[in-house]
């Protein structure tokens, strides 16, 4: 039911505004809708009221009635997505629309249950007047769906909102926050003070996003109803045995997937926009530049996690390039299951990873032999899982060293052709590469009478493997009126330098003259 706002002191404000904002997680009472400072103004939409001020209470607590159509655009934009995936719409309290106030919340966002003690539940939204975005409306209205649904989740309450807050952003055409991989090293279901900044268990929602690209985005709506049926009788959280139920009716299990998820991750293989540049941060970084054997390390990994360990080819971006092979087998700890996995990125250190090698298990250890170079284009990284539903602690054991490469390694460098494509201001070549690379070019103006040549702008571009990629060069205003000015009366030459650097670290370099023409 609707509750208008009521005006009241500010330590009444701020004390039932932190309780409210605490109930997903805490539990305690019949929640209280919180007061919006008077005079409260209200703006009602199809499936929404929003409670604000724009004159009460102190400059933080104030919303303009233009934020207040933008807060009340978003909730409803949200809404719609999630009833196109097949989410219900959010339980009603007695008028079929949610209530959401905005004001100075001291946490920020938050939503509250309407009844602490049901497993399905109307609900309310908590909102600052800075935090009214798309992404934030999205993130509380999930919990407000998720209340209709089953009320009493563990980690499945933030992980899955903040899943679906980024979703919505995407696919509304806007950039998620970056709420990526910072810790992977922290169990998918971890909650509290061991979660360090994600005591929620936010940290989960990429998991969503990669079961949600190879199940659909209803697989978060099949594991809260798997729930809900498992919660019925002792109305509490079941989170891990839905998921794995859930996943068993999809032909796979918790541990495949969270084998798979390490894979993707560390490989660029999670598609949403804003999730693909970003890559799990590294617990150990190493450096195996040299041909011999170096000495093992171990790793300890928590359930429902994984380490990684990056590799890098040499630390001196000037050391010589050789083809060599990177030797690695791990020691697994006993009835782990678990499928290490290698990736090596582009020289730029980015994903997607340009190779893929899972490592061979036989018995109690994994090991593959890995194209390498000793120079710092060769990086890579070293996926360790442990996806065990209980077993904390586990320890695998990295041996590694460096080999001479073998002859099915020995390829040969990127071959390169290229074609200058001349106009004024608009100076470009087209290169044909063998294979993928990455290429980089400069265009140098010679001048009569100028000491040196006038340079272009830097132009790159990623080409993959058989491929026609044209780089386009750009001057400065003052260096194209220099260059017009002499074209004038002259032609004038210049000359096309390209770069490119495959994968493994080797390079090649094609370059053109040209006269450019009036």
């Amino acid at each position: 039911m609707r509750n208008p706002a009521l005006p009241g002191r500010r330590a009444t404000i701020l004390a039932i505004a932190v309780a409210a904002a605490l109930l997903v997680l805490a539990p305690t009472a019949r929640a209280a809708r919180p007061p919006v400072p008077a005079p409260v103004s209200e703006l009602v939409g199809p499936h929404f009221v929003i409670h604000y001020t724009s004159s009460g209470g102190t400059a933080a607590d104030r919303l303009s009635p233009e934020g207040a159509a933008t807060a009340l655009a978003n909730a409803e934009t949200a809404l719609s997505w999630y009833l196109s995936q097949g989410y219900p719409p959010p339980m009603s309290d007695g008028d079929g629309k949610t209530d959401i106030y905005v004001f100075a919340v001291p946490i920020g966002p938050a939503a509250g249950r309407d009844d602490e003690s049901a497993d399905q539940t109307s609900g309310f939204i908590l909102l600052t007047p800075s935090t009214t975005n798309i992404y934030a409306v999205a993130h509380e209205l999930f919990h407000v769906i998720q209340f209709g649904i089953f009320a009493h989740s563990g980690f499945f309450s933030e992980s899955s909102a903040e899943w679906a807050g980024q979703a919505v952003t995407a696919a509304t055409g806007g950039s998620p926050p970056p709420n990526w991989f910072p810790d992977p090293w922290r169990p998918l279901d971890c909650l509290g003070p061991a979660c360090g900044d994600a005591a929620g268990g936010y940290r989960g929602s990429i998991f969503w996003e990669y079961l949600s690209e190879r199940y659909g985005t209803g697989i978060v709506h099949e594991a809260f109803s798997r729930e809900a049926a498992l919660g019925s009788a002792d109305h509490r959280a079941h989170d891990l045995q839905a998921l794995e139920e859930v996943l068993g009716a999809h032909g796979s299990s918790l541990a495949a997937a969270l084998n798979g998820y390490a894979l993707a991750a560390v490989a660029g293989q999670i598609t949403r926009p804003g999730v693909l540049p970003h890559l799990p941060a590294p617990s150990l970084r190493l450096i195996p530049e040299q041909v011999g054997i170096y000495a093992p390390l171990s790793v300890t990994v928590n359930h429902l996690a994984m380490k990684v360990v990056s590799f890098d080819g040499a630390a001196d971006s000037a050391a010589p390039c050789t083809r060599a092979t990177l030797q690695l087998q791990v020691d697994l700890p006993p009835g782990v299951p678990t499928q290490p996995v290698f990736v090596i990125y582009p020289s730029s250190g980015l994903p997607p990873a340009s190779g893929i090698y899972p490592l061979a298990i036989s018995g109690g250890t994994a090991s593959a032999e890995i194209p390498w170079a000793t120079c710092a284009a060769a990086i890579g990284a070293l996926a360790l899982p442990n996806a065990s539903a209980t077993a904390d602690g586990q320890v695998f054991t990295v041996h590694f060293g460096v080999g001479a490469g073998s002859a099915e390694h020995r390829k040969p460098r990127p071959r390169l052709s290229a074609k200058a494509v001349q106009r004024v201001g608009k100076l470009a070549i087209q290169v044909h590469v063998s294979e993928a690379a990455t290429l980089r070019g400069q265009a140098m103006v010679s001048l009569p009478r100028v000491r040196g040549a006038l340079l272009s702008r830097v132009a790159s571009a990623r080409a993959t493997a058989k491929r026609t990629v044209t780089l386009r060069f750009k001057f400065s205003p003052a260096k194209l009126r220099r260059i017009r000015a002499v074209l004038a009366q002259r032609r004038v030459r210049a000359k096309l330098v390209v770069h490119a650097r495959n994968a493994e670290g080797e390079t090649a370099t094609v370059s053109k003259s040209v006269r450019l023409k009036r």
